[in-house]
């Protein structure tokens, strides 16, 4: 859409005046469409319902069944108004057969690059498009506060800083910034508010979080978020303050759109509102389940094919106002119309979208993709590998040729599963490159032997092989070994209450460890898990969580130093499951010393800290500088300084900035990332880095939502991690006058970058 000439919305006000009361409940419904690949349709699940309800938006449906489906109800419809199509892409538009799986979002972030995340949003959106999809279920704006929950994975990593404009750059990816909204899918940020702050890490839990905490700690990944315009937002399965999100207008309404200024779509998630009933027990019956999720906020439900009957027989008994129904239909009017799904020529974007979707591409920045989020926590001088040198490689892990394991959540670990989409899990092997199949490649072409063993089940505890892996290993002049978990242990519905490595990974990394031969550990997985023993036996650790469908590829670059791993953890890593969570910006207040009377206090220190990662290089930070001792007016703070690469190959450093406000009203963190930058030097190179540190950062955030700078004493502290220790570099400045800050993010603007 042209910004030039802003979109007038009396269309969508006229076709609203046309639509009879039923049309518009339609508007609010959005159906599954999963069934209609099987043989045995259910009654509520057939195209004849979808006609009959007239469903504004199917979930789980794409390709041409899409395609004709589409046809078919707007032909069906009295006024020609197509249906939506929304998917979920977490890691891409990963249930399409030609459609590129990424590396998960809690290895994205471990980039620490805003421009990568844009991309592969613009790459997922002209795959979707190619598949006739609309609405991008994603990002996820959530945060990895408690390594315990199990979609930790779907994550940007524990920090709302850096996950707010992650999830910002996500969206402008998605839905563009330009003209041309062929190219563009609506974006949906989720899951509004706390949904992954639940107690005890469970998923779906009450958030049990006081008001002051919601404002400067869970809103803060949203209100960048919410700066990028999304054009929806999708509500939590959870409860704040006892009423669950779909059914919350202090929530949605008061907060979300009066506070926050966002005037999107708001939908529920999975089948919310019947979880009204039969879990919250906020409402007797799905009649007064639709009317409170309608009154208070809610635009579109997802996946309850009853609820167009029960909203109808809720406005006939007086539960829920005409007002509430037309603004939302309303609103789904309006994001069509951005879409051009209301214009008279046919809205099917198949035949163009395949033009358009260069999966080709989209590989190769797969690829980069997973060579930038592999973060080297530990290299005791054996990285990078010489091919002079390591003539045998063993390569060992119960995961190493494993293509679910390798892609993780919202992928291929997912079909099968409730007969969830079409995609051929016998197509993965071909698709993606496993470890094996990737180090294989690149050591055979360099006159490198590669012998491989799973060694030990990834769940399982019997030990009959480790024993054959330990002998492979021994012949080997490097072991590389790949532990991790598995797809039963980590996404939705599978928190964590024991975060050990399952089976006998700790057992095979010792046995190896044995042989005396040099070792290398690779972790693959959907989160930060205990892992302190293994780490001290490897003489190099490589985090690589869910690399992705090229993770393969990126492997062996990686070890053999073609390329200078440059990630960042985004997440910390416990020692113990007991004291979790271990965040690097937890509040102080137990004591002074933080740990457990019957935990020793090593224990309770971190394995690997956020912000923590090596490269092949060797970083120098000097001659820190402020641009102001005092600030006045909001004035932003511009921190300069120097950074040398000291070391003998090329590399990228992350050189982060932290923010300590000395003395404040409310209790804070003792620091805060408030900047960063990525920076590649070569050998004796020497940068010099500005950064602006925006008002937003230095501000303490009240429970009634408003943002204040007080006046007072801030330190910057800049590094290469959170860890105070790394943290060499430190200079103080003034705020004279307190100031508050603007209230709305979003500026109460209609999301028009589509």
């Amino acid at each position: 859409m042209s910004k030039q000439q802003p979109q007038s919305y009396a269309r969508p006000d006229a076709i609203l005046r046309e639509m009879s009361f039923d049309e518009k409940i339609g508007q609010l419904c959005m159906l599954d469409g999963r069934k209609l690949y099987l043989g045995d349709i259910p009654n509520h699940q057939s195209v004849q319902h979808m006609a009959a309800v007239h469903t504004g938006s199917i979930i789980n449906v794409q390709g041409e069944i899409a395609s004709v489906l589409q046809s078919h109800l707007t032909a069906r419809h009295r006024l020609s108004i197509p249906p939506l199509f929304a998917m979920d892409c977490i890691n891409g538009h990963s249930f399409w057969n030609e459609g590129t799986t990424f590396p998960t979002r809690i290895a994205l972030s471990s980039s620490w690059d805003l421009e990568l995340f844009e991309l592969i949003g613009e790459a997922t959106a002209l795959q979707m498009i190619a598949t006739n999809i609309h609405w991008a279920l994603a990002p996820v704006m959530d945060t990895a506060r408690d390594p315990r929950f199990g979609r930790i994975g779907e994550t940007a990593g524990e920090d709302g800083y850096l996950a707010g404009l992650m999830g910002a750059a996500s969206i402008r990816g998605f839905q563009g910034c330009g003209a041309d909204r062929s190219t563009s899918v609506l974006a949906c940020a989720k899951h509004f508010a706390g949904y992954s702050e639940g107690l005890g890490g469970r998923d779906s839990t009450e958030y049990a979080a006081s008001s002051q905490t919601l404002q400067a700690e869970t809103l803060s990944p949203w209100r960048h978020a919410l700066k990028a315009r999304p054009a929806s937002v999708m509500a939590g399965y959870h409860a704040v303050d006892g009423i669950p999100c779909t059914a919350n207008g202090a929530l949605l309404q008061d907060l979300l759109r009066d506070q926050m200024g966002f005037n999107g779509l708001v939908l529920t998630d999975w089948q919310n509102v019947d979880r009204l009933v039969d879990l919250h027990r906020v409402a007797p019956d799905l009649e007064s389940a639709a009317a409170i999720a309608v009154a208070n906020g809610t635009d579109i439900v997802m996946g309850t094919p009853n609820f167009p009957a029960a909203l109808k027989s809720a406005f006939e008994h007086g539960k829920v106002g005409q007002d509430h129904i037309d603004t939302a239909c309303l609103r789904v009017l309006e994001m069509k119309e951005k879409l051009g799904l209301l214009e008279t020529e046919e809205p099917n974007r198949l035949s163009r979208g395949r033009n358009i979707a260069d999966t080709e591409a989209a590989k190769s920045l797969a690829l980069e993709a997973a060579l930038q989020s592999a973060i080297l926590l530990k290299n005791d001088k054996l990285l990078p590998l010489s091919a002079s040198k390591n003539g045998k490689i063993a390569l060992i892990g119960p995961a190493i040729d494993s293509v679910v394991e390798q892609l993780g959540d919202w992928s291929l670990g997912l079909v099968g599963r409730d007969g969830w989409l079409s995609r051929n899990v016998e197509e993965g092997p071909q698709r993606c490159v496993t470890l094996l199949q990737g180090m294989k490649d690149y050591c055979q072409a360099r006159g490198i032997d590669v012998v491989s063993h799973y060694g030990c089940e990834l769940t399982d505890n019997d030990r009959s092989d480790v024993s054959v892996a330990t002998e492979i290993g021994g012949q080997a002049d490097v072991i590389i070994a790949v532990v991790g978990d598995c797809r039963e242990m980590a996404g939705e519905q599978h928190d964590r209450a024991s975060l050990h490595l399952a089976g006998r990974q700790d057992e095979l990394i010792e046995e190896l460890k044995n042989t005396g031969r040099p070792l290398i550990v690779v972790y693959m997985a959907n989160r930060p898990l205990i892992i302190d023993a293994v780490a001290e036996l490897a003489d190099a650790f490589l985090c690589i969580w869910n690399p992705g469908e090229r993770g393969g590829d990126a492997l062996p670059q990686l070890l053999f130093g073609d390329i200078s791993p440059s990630g960042r953890l985004t997440v910390t890593f416990p020692r113990h499951g007991g004291a979790t969570p271990v965040r690097y910006d937890q509040r102080p207040g137990w004591h002074f010393d933080d740990q457990y009377c019957d935990l020793p206090e090593a224990l309770a220190v971190p394995v690997f800290a956020f912000g923590e990662g090596l490269t092949y290089g060797r970083f120098e930070y000097h001659s820190l500088q402020m641009s102001h001792k005092e600030l006045v007016d909001g004035d932003a703070a511009t921190v300069t300084f120097c950074l040398r690469n000291i070391g003998d190959r090329p590399a990228t450093e992350t050189a982060q900035v932290y923010i300590c406000d000395e003395v404040g009203s409310r209790t804070r963190a003792a620091r805060k990332l408030c900047a960063w930058q990525r920076v590649f030097l070569a050998p004796g190179e020497n940068r010099t880095v500005s950064l602006n540190i925006a008002p937003e950062e230095m501000a303490i955030w009240h429970p009634n939502g408003h943002g204040i700078v007080e006046a007072g004493t801030f330190t910057i502290y800049v590094g290469p991690s959170s860890r105070p220790r790394d943290l060499t570099l430190s200079a103080k400045f003034e705020v004279l006058s307190e100031f508050r800050l603007n209230d709305s993010p979003a500026q109460n603007h209609k999301p028009d970058q589509i």
